[in-house]
Parts: C-alpha cells; structure tokens; sequence
C-alpha cells in the first residue's frame, strides 16, 4: 500500500484488504481501517463511506469514526468541498447513532459557516433547533431559509413558521406581525396570516399596526 502513488489504485487496494478481513478473516474492525484509510484518501467516494458506516454498525465504533472524521476534518480546513462532506457525515452520525444533537449541530453549524446557501446544513440545523427547543436560533436559521426560498409557497412557509416561533416562544409580537404582514404581502389576505395577526390583536398586542394592516386589507 505504502508504495502505490496511483490514487484509484491505492484506493482498490485498500479495499481488497478490507474486503479480505471482512470476507475471510472474519476480522471486521481490520476491515473498518482498511475502509477508513480509503475514505480518509478521497472523501468523495461514496462506496467507501457505505462501507465504513456499515462495518462501523457491525463493530460498533461510531464514536471512534467521529474521532477520526473530526481530525479528517481539520487536515482538509483548506479543501472547503471536502471538509464540508466530512462534517456532514459527523452530523449524520452523531444525531442518528450517537444521539448527540448538540454536537451535530456544531458539525451542521461549521458547514454553514462554510457555505452559508448550503440546504443540506440549513435543513438540518431547522430540524435540531426545534427537537431542541433553541427558538431563537430556529429564528435566524428561518431568516436564511427565507433569503433563500425559490418560490412564494417556501417563502410563505418560512415566514410563517418564523412568525410562529416569534410569537409563540419568543414572544416578540411585533416581529411576528412583521412576518404575518410579509405573508399578507406576497398573498393578499392570506387565511393563517390574517387569522394569526386577529389572534395577536385580540391578545392586546401591536393592536396599531395590526388595525393599520387590517383596514388596508
């Protein structure tokens, strides 16, 4: 192995010498390091991946891969596609077999820092910040998933979610009626929209500017 300077080869070869361990051997943590060393050579390759999550089920060395993934990471800081596919596997790996979402959500967090339009990372963190109950930073992540909504129906969505949150969690009112206004404006007289904002004037809140949107509407 140590003298194949042809990429595809080294990475055949070490997948040889894993499907060995795994196959005849019957030595599945060899074979997990055969794999590993395949991945760690090009991140890339799906097939290597698939098979080092697979054997790490069969060993039960999840923790020991995100080890090995987060020091992959840092030697790859300088290949932004690369890093980016390995802390998405962290991710995957630590809400899904490790149930550690804090700390997926610190591996979905230095992809979006990243790449700020990435939809994998921005879904991601939308779906842990509301399992967790961190409505402030579902708040800003939905701002980002407004910014870059393709159409009016994710937009509409998005805001209305966000006024949700604002108003329900955060309880900042005029924020919410902010957001509700927004639905109102890409879709005059939006049903949720002008039900949330009677529902927030009757509470007593933003009673002016919410008068103000109504009679226009």
């Amino acid at each position: 192995v140590a003298g194949s300077e042809d990429l595809d080869e080294l990475i055949e070869l070490l997948g040889t010498i894993g499907t060995v361990y795994e196959d005849y051997l019957n030595n599945p943590k060899a074979a997990f390091d055969a794999w590993y060393r395949a991945l760690a050579h090009d991140v890339t390759r799906s097939s290597s991946r698939e098979k080092v999550d697979a054997l790490a089920e069969t060993c039960d060395c999840w923790a020991e891969l995100v080890e090995k993934l987060s020091a992959l990471q840092t030697e790859l800081s300088s290949d932004t596609e690369a890093a980016i596919i390995v802390a998405k596997h962290m991710a995957q790996i630590y809400e899904e077999k490790l149930n550690e979402p804090e700390k997926a959500i610190e591996a979905l967090r230095s992809v979006y820092e990243l790449d700020s339009n990435d939809l994998e990372a921005i879904q991601g963190l939308d779906r842990l910040y509301e399992v967790l109950q961190k409505w402030q930073d579902l708040a800003d992540i939905l701002h980002t998933e407004i910014d870059i909504a393709e159409d009016d129906d994710a937009r509409l969505n998005s805001y209305y979610r966000l006024g949700a949150v604002q108003e329900m969690y955060l309880e900042n009112y005029e924020e919410a009626v902010n957001c509700y206004n927004e639905m109102h404006l890409i879709v005059p007289g939006q049903p949720e929209a002008i039900e949330s904002l009677i529902r927030i004037f009757s509470a007593g809140h933003c009673c002016a500017a919410i008068a103000e949107i109504l009679e226009a509407h």
